[in-house]
């Protein structure tokens, strides 16, 4: 019989990924690791839709609500933290490029350097393990990973990926909205709003909605009506700019939501160079049919998987994709001199080679080339 370490669950927010950890934790005695990025952080659990503490009693929860919200905390902390469960920067973009093809020119060949986000993370791999990404990079590929990461830690593994009719999910995730405002979602904006805006205060901050928990949907939304004075905040402006907000948050969720589902057929589906656990889909449009379409298929899949069985439903990621593409890390840097841009990879090399912008530069350059030696001509006959 086949143990499985770990059990997946992906899915778009407001798709039942909750409620489907809980009903499969409670029928295989497992335990719950969550791996969302904003409900690590106390308190704030309406705006990051954490489970409440009902739904903790029914199963027993980790990386749940343990960061202070004001601390930056990624993802190198939380692979410290969550495996042990299972057995500031001033420099310009262009100077932190400059340093890292000085210490790693083979990856600085790879990244734009106006990708401020992954040079900072080669450069920090450096740091912190004396050796250059782009080597360690390697070492994972000949080992059978690929340029996201290496082989497989568990191999052994599953993932059930929650598939919502995007009409369907959009009614949803704006009912999700609503019900967020009634349970007193503005209340606790404006509260933690105080509070950090005290701390903020202190040192002289400017307010900063790309770190910690600010990244979470609902701050940058409401930010206009957050920073009105008490007394205006019941004005006529203060309520349209809540309305406002409000309607702001529906929309991002809805094309957040958009973005997960993609992010998840790139990542997990069509990549053909990457070692991932077989995956199904679940089809969670019609929750009334949630038992029979969610709940039961997942179970039925989970115990072939421990008989050691083939499941009939095939995994999605054993199907061939037209649109599969391989690993894009390797990818080296063009200059194009024309329109002076740098582009990453052949794919965009090529695509901006063949592009009515390029080709009109390249024409308009010519003329100018032209226009210069016919002035040298006519000067040299003089």
């Amino acid at each position: 019989m086949s143990r499985v370490p770990i059990l997946v669950i992906l899915g778009s927010t407001g798709t039942g990924k909750s409620r489907l950890a809980i009903e499969l934790a409670q029928k295989f005695a497992g335990e719950i690791i969550s791996a969302d990025s904003m409900q690590v952080y106390k308190g704030l659990d309406i705006i990051t839709a954490k489970v409440t503490e009902e739904e903790r009693s029914l199963a027993s929860h980790h990386m749940l609500d343990f960061v202070d919200p004001l601390h930056n905390y990624c993802v190198i902390d939380f692979k410290k933290a969550a495996l042990p469960i299972y057995d500031d920067n001033e420099h310009s973009n262009e100077t932190l490029h400059q340093k890292l093809a000085s210490v790693d020119p083979e990856m600085a060949r790879r990244l734009h350097p106006n990708n401020r986000r992954k040079i900072i993370r080669s450069l920090e791999v450096f740091e912190n393990h004396g050796t250059t990404h782009s080597e360690i990079l390697k070492h994972q590929r000949t080992a059978g990973g690929c340029g996201l990461g290496g082989p497989l830690r568990f191999p052994n593994s599953l993932i059930l990926w929650l598939k919502c009719d995007q009409k369907i999910l959009d009614i949803r995730l704006d009912r999700r909205v609503d019900s967020m405002l009634e349970a007193g979602l503005v209340s606790e904006l404006l509260g933690f709003h105080e509070r950090y805006n005290q701390e903020r205060l202190k040192i002289n901050a400017l307010p900063d909605y790309t770190k910690g928990i600010f990244q979470s949907i609902g701050f940058k939304e409401f930010h206009n009506y957050l920073i009105l004075p008490d007394t205006e905040k019941r004005s006529e402006q203060g309520i349209a700019l809540l309305r406002q907000g409000i309607s702001d948050l529906k929309l991002v969720t809805r094309r957040y939501a958009r973005r997960q589902q993609k992010w998840i057929m790139n990542r997990f589906i069509k990549r053909i160079d990457r070692q991932v656990p077989p995956v199904y889909d679940l089809d969670c449009t019609n929750i009334e049919e949630w038992n029979s379409k969610v709940l039961e298929s997942a179970i039925e899949i989970i115990n072939a998987k421990l008989r050691g069985d083939v499941h009939t439903q095939k995994p999605l990621n054993g199907s061939s994709l037209d649109e599969k593409f391989s690993d894009s890390s390797n990818e080296e840097s063009h200059w194009c001199e024309i329109c002076q841009k740098i582009l990453i990879g052949e794919l965009q090399w090529k695509s901006h080679k063949n592009g009515a912008k390029h080709k009109k530069m390249e024409i308009k350059k010519r003329k100018v080339m032209s226009h210069h030696i016919n002035e040298n001509k006519i000067s040299f006959i003089c």
